[in-house]
């Protein structure tokens, strides 16, 4: 009997250390990839609970992490996620969860590789937007299908780049966003495994493109309030823009918008400037409007010209009267269509009006035939921009015509009322050959022939006796064209004549007598009438209003 118990004692430890777990699968050497569903497999003898407890390690097996716990599995396997690590020190440990001396682990180390590694942008680029930038990345065990994005603050926020995009070779290329950072990051990610996914290893930088106006960028001749299109690249600036003109080739900047959209574009209209000159050294500046550092500037400076110069006549030129003159002027400018033009016969000291409110610096000017002087010169102001003005460089000629030469009466003649006189007169080539003769005088005035031809006329002096008679002779086609008279001349009162008493006749006292004059003889409206009754001694009043036409007095 005692020999019996000492046997069955003796057998006992043999069964108990008979209870064994053997890991099958994984044992060393595999390579398994994050994501992937990895089936651990173990095999058992002698009695086992049949609950286990499965862990893995990354380190070789200091630190363990548990896969999970008391874990019922008859078919001794275990669908097992594999993590989102990298290590080539892996195992797999599987317990008896009933009773923990019973374990086994993998026999040797194996490797979970990262299945998507990105290589390219991974840390410290700067990138330039709008260029092409190559993303790559290394895969392993992926579908070759990717998710790929990017991120401005540092992952806070990701946005897509392409979606199910297929590359067995790991590239990309992409347009950078022109949205400058200095925290950027690119994530690629199975578009099937969403867990196997690189982000960038730190952060990069997507620079700010450098200002670009565009136009006017120098070399260009603009002409004052005229529009000019400024144009910009909208996509070198970031808030809305500043712009600016310079006169003086930079050192000084005169607004034209403070705050405008940054659409690429703004009109500006070139203003009215102060002086009536050109201006070579004109820059347009584009600035961010928050920050006006961000700028640029014309490459080279541009020309406004000169607005408005006068070119004719412009010293040493004659002018003669009744002539046409093309008075010429060179417009470089937009909107400047009122001008007055003047001309001054005393080299600038008086100027006389020839038009106002001309819609044009140039006109055609009719020389009136009562100029003569070697001092003459012709200045042309604009009415709203006074600044906008030019005169003759030096002095040019009047002279007046002599197409028509008015020979008698010249001046100092003394002619008789009722006389036949005849007026002379030569005549240049340049005539129509009809001709209207005038008189003036304080007298009174008259035209004494009308589309009259040849070179003399005989003209009955009227009985208006002056002393200040002058002619005129005009072209009747032409009248600029005219002679009058160098100096004035007389015309004589006819003799009073009393026709009837006139001497000799004898009256009775009481008689009615008509006495009679010839009324050519006298001028006023009344005459006077007196008789004598000594000679001529005294005068005694018979009427002071009697009609002079009437020719007689009863």
């Amino acid at each position: 009997m005692k020999k019996l118990l000492l046997t069955l004692l003796a057998t006992i430890p043999l069964v108990l250390f008979s209870q064994t777990i053997t890991v099958v699968q994984p044992n060393g050497a595999e390579i398994l990839y994050p994501c992937q569903v990895y089936t651990v497999s173990w095999s058992t003898s002698g009695a086992v609970s049949g609950y286990y407890d499965i862990d893995y390690s990354l380190d070789g097996g200091i630190i363990w992490a548990s896969v999970t716990t008391n874990y019922l599995s008859p078919s001794k396997t275990y669908a097992w996620t594999v993590p989102n690590v990298h290590s080539n020190t892996v195992l797999i440990r599987v317990k008896d969860s009933q009773n923990g001396v019973i374990v086994d682990q993998s026999n040797s180390f194996f490797s979970i590789n990262i299945p998507v590694t990105v290589t390219a942008p991974n840390g410290g680029e700067t990138l330039t937007p709008l260029s092409n930038a190559t993303i790559t990345w290394n895969a392993q065990g992926t579908s070759n299908t990717y998710n790929i994005a990017y991120s401005l603050n540092n992952g806070g926020v990701w946005t897509t780049i392409v979606s199910n995009y297929n590359s067995p070779g790991g590239s990309y290329t992409w347009t950078v966003p022109n949205s400058p950072s200095t925290s950027c990051l690119v994530r690629v990610r199975d578009a099937v495994s969403s867990c196997m996914f690189d982000v960038s290893d730190s952060t990069f930088t997507i620079a700010p493109l450098s200002p670009l106006l565009i136009y006017p960028n120098g070399g260009e001749n603009f002409s004052v309030g005229q529009p000019v299109n400024i144009l910009w690249d909208k996509n070198t600036f970031y808030n809305n823009v500043r712009l600016e003109y310079s006169l003086d080739n930079g050192l000084t900047w005169i607004s034209i918008a403070t705050n405008t959209p940054n659409d690429g574009s703004e009109s500006w209209g070139l203003p009215y400037l102060p002086e009536n000159r050109a201006y070579t050294q004109c820059l347009v500046k584009v600035s961010d409007s928050n920050n006006p550092n961000l700028n640029d500037v014309s490459n080279v400076s541009f020309n406004i010209r000169k607005p408005f110069t006068l070119t004719s006549p412009n010293g040493g030129e004659t002018l003669t009267g009744c002539n046409a003159f093309q008075i010429s002027s060179s417009l470089y400018s937009y909107g400047l269509n009122s001008w007055s033009i003047y001309y001054s016969l005393d080299n600038g000291s008086s100027w006389q009006t020839i038009v106002n409110n001309n819609n044009s610096p140039s006109y055609l000017w009719s020389v009136p035939n009562s100029l003569n002087s070697s001092q003459g010169l012709i200045r042309v102001v604009n009415n709203n921009y006074p600044q906008y003005s030019d005169t003759s460089n030096a002095t040019f000629n009047f002279t007046t015509s002599n197409e028509i030469s008015l020979t008698a009466p010249n001046g100092g003649e003394i002619l008789n009322s009722g006389q036949n006189y005849l007026i002379s007169w030569t005549n240049g080539p340049n005539v129509s050959g009809a001709y209207t003769i005038t008189y003036t005088s304080s007298a009174g005035n008259g035209t004494i022939a009308n589309n009259i031809t040849g070179n003399n006329h005989i003209w009955t002096v009227p009985n208006q006796p002056a002393t200040n008679y002058i002619i005129t002779i005009r072209d009747q086609a032409n009248s600029c064209k005219h002679d009058v008279s160098d100096s004035t001349f007389t015309v004589l009162p006819l003799a009073p004549k009393v026709t009837y008493p006139n001497g000799g006749e004898w009256f009775n006292g009481g008689q009615t007598i008509a006495i009679t004059w010839d009324p050519a003889t006298y001028y006023s409206t009344q005459v006077r009438i007196e008789y004598s009754d000594n000679g001529g001694l005294t005068w005694n009043l018979l009427t002071t209003t009697q009609s002079r036409t009437s020719g007689s007095y009863n």
